[in-house]
């Protein structure tokens, strides 16, 4: 246990440390240190395991250099950002609001929920420690092959692996805590796949509460916690969650970057970090390259429509240099080892009668409707009826504008994806579209959160003090 947690906690106090510095000036609230937590899980998993990939890629196995090589990066990373804010100073931050502070009944009852959770979770893990089948035949089976023989590691391109084409940046991060345990013990990779979850949804919650209000904040978490297969995911040690984390970051840390600040130095930093958690989405799965693409364009549209060209381009080069490492390491996969994605390898004449076939779109419809009344049904309605009853806040207009964007750009070509696919269409739909499903539900939380207004919001537009107005917290110049 202290060889794993040597493996783990440096990388994740540095990038608590990074993350802190970024939201220096912001009052020091639970919202703060939620999304300092919530960034610092996914930041530290996703670097460190990109790292040790691009270790094995130049340098092969791993040796003692590799240990020192890593840990000397910590410390270097970790002096130069104290001696950066030692010199620079903190600004000061602003009192404590009423929004900040959270309805006692509802974090009630979050936090129970929350353990219900957890508590589902640790059985799942009990019973089934290697998870889910594709765990089991593909991700962790990948883990275990990189750290057993780690000079060989491209084989797991090979077509004895299940999914060859995708990148394998979950493997890494399991392999990487095993070589420096020196045993692939199976607990590793039930723990990864729950700190991916713990890192959504403190990420959303912090995120929310500190844009918005702390109720806010808890109701975008009771609605995640209240996904019905939240548990059965959470231990399942599949990529989609850990994909699903990475989307939401990069997303929030581009909104972050928009807010009011006198130190241009944070907001490129936000941008930085939101083109490196873009990167990381496309080095776990090839939907992940899906959003590397939407997220750029998106981005870049708004940021012309609101700042001009010299400024889109330089916010967006900054992110693209943020992107450059991951982004490296996984186009050398993909262009020297991984053989050619299936779903656009088998795609010829036959696509575009695909495409103009109507019981296809039955089929992916219903399939899709079918998910939603099983598992979805009772979250969805809330959205709706939250809209009806509190209205729609216009405080987050462009960020919503944003979001929603990337959620309709990325389930097009999910559906799209669907209607071509060479494999049977029933058995594709009905065994993953509650995966991909999975993928967008954190942002759509994010995209709710943002849109919808807060009880403090309704109350302060009551007659008595219609006057009132809600702050505009994003900027976009």
């Amino acid at each position: 246990m202290i060889l794993y947690l040597f493996a783990i906690l440096p990388p994740f106090l540095v990038a608590y440390a990074t993350t802190g510095w970024l939201l220096r000036g912001e009052v020091a609230t639970l919202q703060r240190r939620l999304l300092q937590i919530g960034l610092s899980c996914l930041l530290s998993l996703g670097v460190s395991a990109a790292f040790f990939w691009g270790w094995l890629t130049v340098f092969g196995a791993p040796t003692t250099a590799y240990f020192i090589t890593e840990v000397g990066i910590n410390l270097l990373l970790a002096a130069s950002l104290a001696i950066y804010s030692w010199r620079t100073g903190l600004p000061a931050a602003t009192t404590i609001t009423a929004a900040s502070k959270p309805s006692l009944l509802l974090a009630g009852c979050t936090a129970i929920l929350a353990v219900v959770v957890g508590l589902t979770v640790y059985n799942f893990c009990a019973a089934n420690p290697d998870g889910g089948w594709d765990a089991w035949d593909n991700w962790n089976s990948k883990a275990r092959y990189i750290y057993r023989d780690p000079a060989n590691w491209e084989k797991v391109t090979s077509d004895h692996f299940e999914l060859p084409d995708y990148p394998p940046l979950l493997p890494m991060a399991n392999a990487r805590i095993w070589t420096w345990q020196g045993s692939d013990q199976r607990w590793v990779s039930c723990l990864t796949s729950i700190i991916f979850t713990v890192g959504i949804a403190t990420t959303l919650t912090g995120a929310v509460g500190i844009v918005r209000s702390a109720n806010q904040g808890l109701l975008a978490l009771l609605l995640f916690l209240g996904w019905d297969n939240l548990s059965f995911w959470s231990s399942s040690q599949y990529a989609d969650l850990p994909l699903a984390g990475c989307m939401l970051a990069a997303v929030i840390c581009l909104l972050f970057s928009w807010r009011e600040t006198p130190h241009r130095e944070i907001e490129f930093g936000w941008i930085f970090l939101s083109g490196t958690f873009a990167s990381l989405s496309a080095c776990l799965k090839n939907e992940g390259l899906v959003f590397v693409a939407v997220y750029f364009i998106t981005s870049g549209v708004i940021l012309l429509q609101q700042a001009g060209l010299r400024t889109a381009a330089s916010k967006i080069s900054i992110a693209l240099l943020g992107a450059a490492a991951g982004l490296s390491v996984l186009a050398w996969f993909k262009l020297s080892l991984a053989p050619s994605t299936h779903l656009l390898a088998e795609q010829d004449l036959s696509t575009l009668q695909k495409l103009s076939d109507w019981s296809r779109h039955q089929i992916v419809v219903a399939g899709i409707w079918q998910q939603i009344i099983s598992h979805a049904f009772l979250l969805l309605l809330v959205m709706p009826l939250a809209f009806i009853f509190w209205g729609k806040s216009k405080s987050q207009t462009l960020a919503v504008r944003w979001v929603l964007a990337v959620l309709l750009l990325m389930s097009g070509f999910y559906y799209a994806a669907y209607i071509v696919t060479p494999y049977d269409l029933r058995w594709h739909v009905i065994n993953s579209v509650d995966r991909l499903a999975l993928q967008l539900w954190p942002l759509a939380l994010l995209a709710f959160a943002l849109a919808v207004k807060s009880p403090a919001e309704v109350m302060a537009e009551a007659p008595a003090t219609r006057s009132v107005q809600s702050p505009v917290i994003l900027q976009t110049t």
